[in-house]
């Protein structure tokens, strides 16, 4: 679970994205400061789920359950990732591997 590299949008310039392949994970990122998102795109032939895993508990001690995010093939979804719900760093899987990537990206 290496924590994945952020990359930072330049609000002059914009981004030209690095997108990453979803190798077996789960992936970890970096969400403290609460302007960062995945952008999932997925060139699979069928639609795949983002987990993302919730670390806490409701106020009654309940476990949490994980969000799943369903991206579309031939789509890419943008994901936030709020520090509130998610801790510092996140844990994110992906359902599929094989053609689909992703960015972290850091809004400044």
């Amino acid at each position: 679970m290496a924590l994945q590299t952020n990359q930072l949008m330049d609000p002059a310039a914009g981004l030209v994205a690095t997108y990453n392949a979803t190798t077996s994970g789960p992936h970890t990122v970096d969400c403290a400061n609460g302007r960062t998102f995945l952008a999932v795109a997925n060139a699979s032939g069928s639609s795949i789920n983002v987990t993302i895993t919730t670390p806490g508990t409701d106020i009654n001690g309940n476990t949490i359950a994980d969000p799943v995010f369903a991206v579309a093939n031939s789509a890419t979804r943008l994901i936030p990732l709020n520090p509130a719900v998610y801790g510092a760093t996140a844990t994110v899987a992906f359902s599929a591997t094989t053609s689909v990537t992703f960015a972290c990206i850091t809004l400044p």
